[in-house]
């Protein structure tokens, strides 16, 4: 009997402990916003390796959204790709100056007095949110590129058989969240042995992370990540979320930007 009253007692202590209800201090998941906004250009005079990232040649305009997705007085948060920010608010749509042969860009020009790094940066009209960013650390070769943004980490490598094909792998905390395969296709009249990646050169078809935003802050994910992703004849600007284990691009962020023909 004593020992039949032990395994009912052992036996309670162990249905007691199954269903225990879970802590309740455990830390709410991070908010990533409804509306992520639009990415949008700190222009310059130039571009040079002392301002990574986008810059179309001009000064006029100091910040644009090239997709010209905001109507005009539209007021937004405007964060750079090395942190800074300001308030700024949408002008009537006008040209700049892009590319080559006179080529002319449509944009909407913002405006505010905050000073902002030349290259890609993000507007949002979610006033709660408080991204944080820092510049990346580039680490390049002609097989395999890497661009470091503290948890986060970007690497495009090429495949070492097939070496018109690529992968961009986006890597948090040292592990995979999203790998996705690219290729370069040659243009007619290119020679062929344009063909071949070379990702210290760049080039059409070659992923080039500009920026990622801690989209809590905290710097820890979800990351927002503008890739540039260059062609023949222009080059895209792309927004992807990367949380803990997946990856995806919001496509609506997604802007072509012609320059002109080769």
């Amino acid at each position: 009997m004593r020992l039949a009253l032990l395994a009912l007692l052992a036996l309670a202590a162990c249905s007691s402990t199954a269903s225990a209800p879970p802590p309740q201090n455990s830390a709410p998941a991070p908010r990533v916003p409804a509306d992520l906004g639009h990415l949008v250009i700190v222009t310059a005079s130039a571009r040079t390796d002392a301002t990574p990232g986008f810059v179309p040649i001009t000064s006029q305009v100091p910040l644009v959204d090239p997709a010209q997705q905001m109507p005009p007085n539209t007021t937004v948060s405007v964060v750079d790709a090395r942190g800074a920010s300001g308030t700024f608010t949408s002008n009537a749509p006008t040209k700049i100056a892009f590319g080559c042969d006179g080529n002319q860009l449509d944009v909407t020009p913002l405006a505010g007095t905050a000073k902002l790094s030349p290259g890609i940066a993000w507007a949002l009209s979610d006033a709660a949110a408080r991204p944080t960013a820092n510049a990346p650390i580039v680490v390049t070769m002609d097989s395999k590129a890497a661009y470091g943004f503290g948890d986060l980490s970007v690497v495009v490598e090429r495949d070492p058989k097939k070496q018109d094909h690529g992968r961009l792998r986006f890597v948090v905390d040292d592990v995979d969240a999203g790998t996705f395969d690219f290729e370069r296709t040659l243009m007619d009249g290119a020679d062929p042995s344009m063909a071949k990646l070379d990702l210290r050169e760049g080039g059409p078809a070659i992923p080039v992370a500009l920026a990622a935003w801690s989209i809590d802050g905290s710097g820890h994910p979800p990351f927002l990540v503008a890739i540039e992703r260059p062609s023949w004849e222009g080059t895209s600007i792309e927004g992807w979320l990367v949380e803990a284990h997946s990856v995806k691009q919001i496509e609506p962020m997604t802007t072509y930007l012609y320059q002109c023909a080769f």
